[in-house]
């Protein structure tokens, strides 16, 4: 288990205002051990108050349209 927290970045909006979003940043060789790779593809789902990240098969191609 990693705790991390959760920072603040800044998107684009309308009118080339910059709004406040949350950041979570990934990063270490626990994600190696984990079995994801410099590279690889992973689809993210957001439930609630969770994240599931999933590698997506290196081979195949990813789809990354919103659901």
């Amino acid at each position: 288990m990693r705790r991390l927290k959760v920072g603040c970045t800044y998107q684009l909006r309308v009118r080339g205002k910059l709004a406040p979003v949350p950041f979570i940043r990934l990063a270490g060789r626990w994600l190696e051990s984990a079995g994801f790779q410099i590279g690889d593809n992973v689809v993210v789902e957001a439930g609630e108050e969770k994240l599931h990240l999933v590698r997506v098969n290196r081979r195949a191609k990813a789809d990354f349209s919103q659901k």
